[in-house]
């Protein structure tokens, strides 16, 4: 006679998690993004996130740290907590010498 263990309905939520993610992400990438079919040759328009994040890494590794958040506020000013300013600085960093 084998016994056996009940297996419980938790024990496959391991094999769900990474499976979800995969399927959030490919549903996000999906969807549109902000900026999507804006003229970005205009000088007034502004190309959305991704813009925003390009901007702000070179923001952060041409400026010194005390004007980061107050060089030119009104046109993408860096308006995130510090952490993500930090985190923009070294992703510009990456990308300045890569």
């Amino acid at each position: 006679m084998v016994v056996t263990k009940e297996e419980s309905p938790w024990s496959v939520l391991p094999l769900w998690i990474p499976i979800g993610m995969i399927i959030m992400r490919i549903l996000v990438g999906l969807s549109g993004h902000s900026g999507e079919g804006e003229d970005h040759n205009l000088e007034a328009a502004y190309g959305g996130d991704y813009e925003a994040q390009r901007h702000w890494m070179e923001l952060t590794i041409h400026l010194p740290i005390q004007k980061w958040y107050f060089y030119d506020p009104s046109y993408w000013g860096l308006d995130y907590p510090p952490l993500t300013a930090y985190y923009s600085y070294l992703c510009g960093l990456a990308s300045h010498y890569w």
